[in-house]
Order: structure tokens, then sequence, then C-alpha cells
């Protein structure tokens, strides 16, 4: 048994042996071919790989107030409410939305594309190009197409325009013409055409003749390129911030695609905004108009009452009593005023849908309730928003709609609580004012 063990150690090492031997006398191969594998490599990467850039950003995130509302912590401790405040997960939802992505793509008009034929790699003319290309009156036809188009500038006023298709009937170019003249409206199967000579032209395109490749592609895919691309997450380094990055073979055209990117953003959340504002002004004039007409009311009855009593001012009634019953009076206007306005907030409260906004900074003297209105609001806002990215079932939406409902009912509830508090204070008040009219009874008939 050791006899057979120690052959087949001696048979092993005679065999490393013989293959690092062959190794050392064919060692001039070896080394040729990692020379030759390197160089392909450094010529692939060299002059048949675009380089890419990384462009980056941040946006600061925060609520109205900038704030943390204190009143609603309590909420969010017993699970009623979560994560009112820290809404990062569903701006970053918002970020990746499609809409957001179409409507900075549309802007840039970023799926026209110019190119020129370099010896090895086309290079993209997106910073300070020759020519400026641009469509108009585009059918839908425009942001589904994908078609190219050769440009050769002939002279000073004019170039040459051919459709890489030559079959005729496929041809986009609806005319047999291929000479235009710069500014000239050029029509096309998916809209009319015009290309400018640009302030930032270089000349040497047109020196040499060069010829510029005019692409457009779908809008679906550009989009889909950019979302593909784009890293949004929340920032590592500081709380309620989302770092936004994106690669391109452009940096200009990466830098300019998240500055248009994050004004659209910017703007989309400017609107939500006006939305509630809106609300509230509409809320309030409507209020106001019922307000005036029982006001004007009240004026000609007292107007009424006294021209028909011959009623003036008496200047020896009791500063003490007037003052006392100045102060009642507008105590008890207040709460009537508050009274009036409550169910008509509860009612639209309960009317309300997961698209409705609802007024804010009506209710005085009522933190909580100003608190849940804006959180409602923010909720609301929230789920419009995520909406544009996701449909009706998403689970984020259902959870928002969880929320809006939670709030909706501790709104209702909060509103009812203050709503007694208020007759409470109103039945004190009168009884009190009931007492110092037994004291101005007293007075003269005439002063009374």
């Amino acid at each position: 048994m050791e006899n057979t063990i120690s052959s087949e150690k001696i048979e092993q090492d005679f065999n490393i042996k013989a293959l690092l031997n062959y190794c050392l006398v064919q060692w001039k191969w070896f080394l040729l071919s990692v020379f030759v594998c390197l160089s392909l490599a450094f010529i692939y990467i060299r002059y048949y790989t675009a380089p890419s850039f990384q462009a980056s950003t941040t946006i600061m995130l925060k609520d109205e107030k900038g704030t943390i509302n204190p009143e609603l912590n309590s909420f969010s401790d017993i699970g009623l409410i979560s994560n009112i405040n820290n809404n990062i997960n569903s701006e970053i939802e918002i970020l990746k939305s499609r809409t957001l992505f179409e409507k900075t793509v549309k802007k840039l008009n970023l799926n026209l594309t110019l190119l020129v034929k370099g010896k090895i790699l086309n290079t993209e003319l997106f910073q300070n190009p020759p020519i400026i290309v641009s469509f108009s009156n585009v059918k839908n036809s425009f942001y589904t197409a994908s078609f190219n188009l050769n440009y050769v500038e002939l002279n000073q006023n004019s170039f040459s325009l051919s459709n890489e298709l030559e079959d005729e009937k496929n041809s986009i170019l609806l005319n047999k013409k291929r000479q235009y003249n710069f500014g000239e409206l050029i029509k096309t199967k998916h809209g009319y055409l015009t290309i400018n000579k640009s302030d930032n032209r270089n000349k040497s395109y047109r020196k040499e003749n060069r010829t510029i490749t005019i692409v457009v592609n779908p809008l679906d895919q550009v989009v889909n390129s950019f979302r593909n691309r784009i890293k949004i997450v929340p920032s590592p380094t500081a709380a309620g911030f989302v770092a936004v990055s994106i690669v391109d073979n452009s940096i200009a055209k990466a830098e300019t695609f998240l500055n248009t990117y994050i004004q659209i953003y910017n703007e989309d959340a400017i609107i939500q905004k006006n939305l509630i504002i809106e609300k509230s002004s509409d809320f309030i004039s409507k209020r106001l108009s019922l307000v005036t007409q029982e006001l004007d009311g009240v004026e000609q009855n007292v107007e009424s009452f006294k021209r028909s009593n011959n009623l003036i001012d008496v200047e020896s009634e009791s500063s003490r009593l007037k003052e006392e019953s100045n102060e009642y009076d507008r105590k008890i206007d207040e709460l009537d005023m508050q009274l009036e306005l409550i169910p008509s907030l509860i009612d639209y409260v309960k009317k309300s849908t997961y698209v409705d906004l609802l007024p804010n900074n009506l209710i005085t003297g009522q933190s909580d309730v100003s608190s849940l209105i804006n959180s409602f609001n923010q909720l609301v806002n929230d789920r419009n928003r995520l909406l544009k990215s996701a449909t009706d079932t998403n689970p984020a939406v259902l959870k928002l709609e969880q929320q809006i409902n939670s709030v909706k009912q501790n709104l209702t509830s909060s509103l009812n609580r203050f709503q007694a508090s208020l007759k409470n204070q109103k039945s004190s008040l009168n009884e009190d004012e009931q007492n110092l009219d037994e004291e101005i009874i007293k007075i003269p008939v005439m002063e009374r």
C-alpha cells in the first residue's frame, strides 16, 4: 500500500516538473500573448469605447415649515400616522416618475441628436453645435419614429439634406428637393423641419464638407435610457437631502439634463402648493360672501330699531358696565364666528376625497387642528404626485390613502371636541352677561 502511494507521488511530481519545463521553454510565446492581449484591450478602450462622465447634485427636502410637527409625535408613536415628516421615500418615487423624465427630454429635445462621423467613433455635437435643428407642428408619430437625415453644408446660404432610406415610399422628406436654404420650412412625414446656423458654429465643418447626421429616436427609448442611467438615493452625509447623479458620454449633456430635471421638479412642487392656496382662497371667499350678507341684514335691523325708538348714546352710561358689556359681546362674537365655521369645515372634511386639499389657517387657537390639516394636505399632495408614476393599487399609494383616512378621522374628532368646548365657553359667557344685564337694567329707561 505504501509503495503504491509513493509511486503516485513520484508520478505527480514528474508531471508538474515536465509542465514547468515546457512553460519555461515556451516563455517567449506566453510573453507575446500577454503583450498582444494588453495591446488589443488598450486599442479597444482608446478608440472604440466612448468616455463616460458622471454629473451629480443634491436636493434638500423639507416640509412647509422646515421643522417636525411636535403635535403629531403622539400619533406617530402609537402607529396611527407613520413617517409624516420623513417623506424622502415618497419624493424619491416622484423623482423617478416617468412624467418628470418625459418633460425633461421634451424640453431639451434630447430625442434629437447631431452626430459627426469620425475616423473611428462618431461624435455627438451637443455643446456649441454648428446648426440648430428644430421640428414644429409635430404629429404624434414624431415621438415614436426613428430616422436619420444626412446634412451637408454647401455654402453660406444653403445645404443638402437627404434621407438614409433610398425608397421614396418610406422617405421622411415629402418632396424630391435635396437642396434647401437656412431657415426654410421643410415638410416631413412627422411635421415641419427647420435648420438654422448656430451663433457658435465651427467653420471647419463647412470647409471640410463634413456630413452631420440628424438622428431622431423614439421618445420612450430616450426616456428609458435616462431613467436607467440616473441614480437617486438618500444622501449618506446629511439628513433630509437626496443625491441625484447620472452617467453620460457628454458631461455637458449630463449637467444640462440634471439642471433642467431639477428645475421641472421644483416647478411641479410649486404648482402643488399653489393648489392648496387656491383651495383656501375659494373657501374664504365663500365664507366672506355669507358673512357679508348676514352683516348687511343685522346693520339694517339695528338702524331701523334705532330710528323707530329714537335711541341715542347716553354719555352718563357707566364706563365699567360698558367696557364689560363690550368685552362680553366681543368674546361671544368670536365664539359665534368659530361655531358657524366649524360645521362647514367638518362637512367639507367628510365630503373630501383623496385628491381634495383642505383650506388652512381658518381655525384660531387650536394648533392641533391646524397641524392635522397640514398633514392631510401633505399626504394628499404626496399621493397625487406619486400617482404620476404609479397606479392606484400601488402599495405606497394604498398606504398613503390609509394615512389620509386616519388623519381625516382624527381631524373630524378634533373639530367636534373643539366645537363642544366653544359651546361650553359660550354658555359660561352668556351666564356672566346675564348677570351683567341685571345690573344694566337698573339704569334709567332711556339709557337702557
